[in-house]
């Protein structure tokens, strides 16, 4: 666990644009679809860490599923 000493001096070592970017990443929504669950959990961990939302998808019936209930700003689509 960070404690609040720790995540105010990471902030302030940001500078400002990193700061604003991850700001407007989390105003993004995505939707990571691919059958390969490492591959999933592994590009869905990366992009929350660059303050996105994320859900993840099986496969295309469910990413449709998803998509029909949700809003997006970007799909991320494993196409073989």
């Amino acid at each position: 666990p960070v404690n609040e000493e720790e995540k105010k001096q990471y902030i302030q070592s940001l500078n400002p644009t990193q700061v604003s970017s991850k700001y407007e990443n989390s105003l993004m929504r995505l939707l990571v679809v691919d059958d390969n669950e490492i591959n999933r959990k592994i590009l869905s961990n990366m992009l929350s860490r660059e303050g996105y939302k994320c859900e993840t998808a099986n496969d295309g019936e469910e990413a449709i599923n998803k998509y029909l209930s949700s809003r997006f700003d970007l799909i991320l689509l494993d196409i073989e």
